[in-house]
């Protein structure tokens, strides 16, 4: 059974994003592992090489996980009102700790398929919450795709999907767990490369020739390539997305070196503040 992780802060735009994940779980026959993190005060640091201990935080343990327990239960009847059906199966986890700091051990011990959580579109700023400063690290240590849901999004089936490429064939990979989520609706996948300049006919047939090498056999019906000129890779993505009205944004995350960082900004961490559907963030392989 696949897992669903959910991030959740009980604010409601991570509310929105848990009715989202269950959305997809009903899908795909998963569930969701609902999960919280909750700042508790460290007697001893992990870079003291001693493994981190605690101050005693049951009350404040036991606080998050009432909530939890409410939050389920408010999504649990809205669902089943919605569908006439229970929903899928939620577990519980609530732990001490940063988020950021947790993310990549919960993914690699608890197997988890994808992992869900809020975000804030263009239109406010930028997101602060559970997140916040970590919202980065959460993608950087993820070992799974995140999705994230803008708190504006609509709950609608993932009809349109599309996949911002820098035609490498290393998105092979995404491309097949892309795949697999649009045979959950059907969807059609447009593959879209931003390009600074308008491209000769010889440039559009070699661009179309490294697309059907990320394809690499997939049989998926549904797919297209289409270049689009824009200055912008950020702006350009988001205006198509509007324009045609995509329900689901995709872009694979490459992680990069310190120095890397300093000298580019990952187009998927800009797309986090310039989005209005929802934002899949594959990881490169």
């Amino acid at each position: 059974m696949k897992t669903i992780l959910v991030l959740t802060d009980f604010t409601r735009r991570s509310e929105h994003a848990a009715e989202f994940a269950l959305e997809i779980a009903f899908k795909i026959r998963g569930e969701i592992l609902l999960y919280n993190a909750f700042y508790a005060p460290q007697v001893v640091s992990p870079e003291s090489g001693v493994y981190p201990y605690y101050e005693d935080y049951s009350a404040i343990e036991q606080e998050c996980l009432h909530e939890m327990e409410k939050l389920v239960r408010k999504l649990s009847k809205k669902f089943t009102t919605q569908h006439g059906v229970l929903p899928p199966p939620v577990r519980l986890l609530n732990e001490p700790g940063k988020l950021g700091d947790n993310v990549h051990e919960i993914t690699m011990r608890k197997d988890i398929w994808m992992i869900v959580m809020g975000n804030k579109s263009k239109e406010g700023p930028v997101s602060r919450f559970i997140f916040g400063s970590n919202s980065n690290a959460v993608i950087d240590n993820a070992s799974c795709p995140v999705l994230l849901i803008p708190e504006k999004a609509v709950l609608k089936p993932v009809k349109k999907i599309v996949f911002a490429t820098d035609l490498q064939r290393t998105e092979h990979v995404a491309m097949l767990i892309l795949e697999k989520l649009a045979e959950l609706w059907e969807s059609q996948i447009t593959v879209l490369h931003v390009c600074d300049k308008t491209l000769s006919v010889e440039e559009k047939a070699s661009h179309y020739s490294y697309y059907k090498k990320i394809l690499g056999g997939i049989k998926y019906p549904h797919t297209n390539y289409l270049d689009v000129r824009g200055d912008h890779i950020t702006d350009t993505i988001a205006d198509y997305a509007a324009k045609e009205k995509i329900d689901l944004i995709a872009i694979v995350h490459k992680k990069r070196s310190f120095i890397g960082h300093l000298l580019h900004k990952s187009i998927s961490k800009k797309m986090m503040n310039y989005h209005n559907a929802p934002l899949l963030v594959l990881q490169s392989t």
